[in-house]
């Protein structure tokens, strides 16, 4: 029998920690630990004390760190955890009784090395769960704003795999990637990928790590039969739900490792263009 570690990495998670907590005690049966890494946000003393109270039921353990990013304090929780397998969770999600009993048992019967269960909003919309590995077409049209402005909308259904409908499938899906908010995998892959790559302080590094992992022919599964509740945005307190800064940090980094000069050149040009008038007027 699988038993997973939970590990949660939180950031102004007070308001949302306790829900997240209840849920996971549902499916309790199904957890061997759980780890909340707490990256030294203002509300991290709340967070902490409402943690605390779980400490016994769910075998928590509740780590302060510095504000590193989101896969490097990940990275930390799969050090401290000894299980040989473990599940990322956001702490802005919500788990329906029997979610990770459907995961685990799915993770097993496709025989994945990494599996991803489906995120609804408490709206009933569906998140980004799975991708595909972004081309230059993606990066392009679907990591930049030039998508909306010129109405092409082909990328983002390309990403998404809108194109297939995956998020409507009633069946398991191999993907390239799935979103590291709600994903299960073990302890032998994490050390064949080194884990997430820590240049990435937030956004892509779960993309990052399932290129990384299709690369090498490990097997990525979408399971829609395992569902969430996730707020999204959670930790960012701007209208916009997103750390900007962040994300044009991210999608410079991922292309420039995995793509070559020609490439970088169009599309470096492209973010650094836009980044710097979205700054200049202050559109973020």
């Amino acid at each position: 029998m699988i038993k997973p570690a939970i590990i949660t990495v939180t950031y102004n998670s007070s308001d949302k920690i306790e829900r997240f907590l209840n849920s996971l005690l549902l499916n309790s049966s199904n957890i061997k630990e759980v780890f909340i890494i707490e990256n030294n946000s203002p509300d991290k003393l709340k967070t902490e004390t409402i943690c605390k109270k779980y400490s016994k039921k769910l075998h928590l353990t509740f780590t302060f760190n510095q504000n590193v990013g989101f896969g490097k304090s990940c990275n930390l929780g799969v050090t401290l955890s000894k299980s040989k397998y473990f599940i990322f969770l956001n702490p802005d999600t919500e788990l329906n009784e029997g979610s990770l009993e459907t995961l685990i048992n799915h993770y097993s019967s496709n025989n994945a090395d990494i599996i991803g269960g489906k995120a609804l909003t408490y709206q009933g919309k569906p998140h980004g769960s799975a991708v595909r590995i972004p081309n230059l077409f993606i990066g392009i049209f679907e990591f930049s704003n030039l998508g909306k402005l010129l109405k092409i909308s082909g990328a983002h259904k390309k990403f998404y795999y809108e194109d297939r409908e995956i998020l409507k499938s009633i069946k398991d899906e191999v993907v390239d990637a799935v979103s590291g908010g709600y994903m299960l995998t073990n302890k032998e892959v994490w050390n064949k990928l080194k884990g997430f790559d820590e240049n990435i302080f937030m956004y892509l590094e779960d993309v990052d790590f399932g290129k990384r992992a299709k690369d090498i022919g490990l097997k990525t599964v979408f399971c829609p039969h395992s569902v969430i509740w996730h707020v999204g945005g959670a930790s960012s307190k701007n209208k916009y739900r997103i750390n900007h800064q962040s994300w044009f940090d991210s999608r410079k980094y991922y292309y420039r490792k995995h793509f070559g000069l020609l490439s970088n050149t169009i599309i470096q040009a492209i973010y650094t263009v836009e980044e710097y008038f979205l700054k200049k007027f202050k559109s973020i």
